[in-house]
């Protein structure tokens, strides 16, 4: 699609204005949008890494807590007090369950995944054979579950920090990317301004420089070349009133030659009669002059 040039001095003005802002805005909104995004990227892995933090703690302090409350109810589990273990086992166990919840709801790789999974799994099944009830032999294989519990969780632990290192990584990466890319950015606004300032200039430049000489002729009487300006509309109609203005100083200058020739051909006549008459009133051709009227 062909741009038109516009019409008028302030209408090139406002296009060149245009022409140098418009990258700049554009520049400056992708900054704002690139910013934007890695600040949003930043508030979510860290809300994650907290999350995370604090919930692998959660998991680890009821996994504590429940393999305790496992210890004292196999030791009591002849005594009355044995049932309210299994009520205090039962808090543990729910918060445990939400702890894994809380992780699976997080970004996380194939590996800790299957360690959650393998967490909820096994800890189900430690709570369905507390709540069977006690048989023979059944508290040493149940309290060693728990290392089983106790490995998983030190995995998932582990596999939670270095996804969120992964994803701290990522975003220095982006934000190395995005300084990377507003700095080219930047430097190619530079030339590109450049280059438009002097297109600017030299589509002004050049018509100031033709109403500049013609000026500059009409200033030194010279009114043989015609004015011709090209440029924005309103400076060829100036252009063209300074072409006015040479046809009238010019008919003004002709009109003044004309009085000027007429005056001396209506003058020399006279003048050549009197001066005549003065050599014959010197050659004597009337009498001797005294000397005050020869004077």
């Amino acid at each position: 699609m062909k741009i038109r040039r516009p019409r008028t001095l302030l209408g090139m003005v406002l296009m060149g204005l245009a022409f140098v802002t418009v990258p700049l805005l554009v520049a400056i909104g992708n900054a704002m949008v690139k910013l934007g995004q890695l600040a949003a990227e930043s508030e979510v892995v860290l809300a994650d890494s907290a999350t995370a933090t604090l919930e692998n703690q959660r998991l680890a302090n009821s996994l504590e807590r429940m393999e305790r409350t496992v210890r004292q109810y196999f030791l009591l589990q002849n005594v009355a007090s044995s049932g309210e273990s299994l009520t205090l086992y039962d808090g543990d166990q729910a918060a445990f369950e939400s702890g894994i919840t809380a992780l699976r709801n997080l970004p996380s790789d194939a590996n800790i995944r299957e360690q959650l999974a393998r967490l909820a799994s096994v800890s189900k099944e430690v709570h369905r054979a507390l709540r069977a009830g006690p048989m023979e032999g059944a508290g040493d294989a149940i309290i060693e579950r728990f290392s089983v519990l106790t490995e998983a969780t030190r995995a998932v632990a582990n596999g939670m920090r270095e996804a969120i290192n992964d994803r701290l990584e990522t975003l220095q990466e982006n934000t190395r990317s995005a300084q990377q890319e507003l700095a080219w950015l930047s430097a190619a606004l530079i030339p590109g301004t450049l280059v438009l300032v002097g297109l600017f200039l030299l589509l002004v430049g050049r018509p100031m420089r033709q109403i500049d000489r013609a000026i500059r002729e009409l200033g030194e009487g010279d009114f043989g070349r015609p004015i011709t300006v090209s440029g924005p509309h309103d400076i060829e109609i100036l252009g063209r009133q300074l072409e006015w203005l040479r046809h009238r100083l010019k008919e003004s200058t002709d009109e003044k030659n004309k009085f000027l020739r007429h005056m001396s051909h209506e003058l020399k006549t006279p003048l050549a009669n009197i001066r005549e008459g003065t050599e014959l009133l010197l050659d004597g051709s009337v009498g001797q002059l005294d000397i005050q009227q020869k004077r």
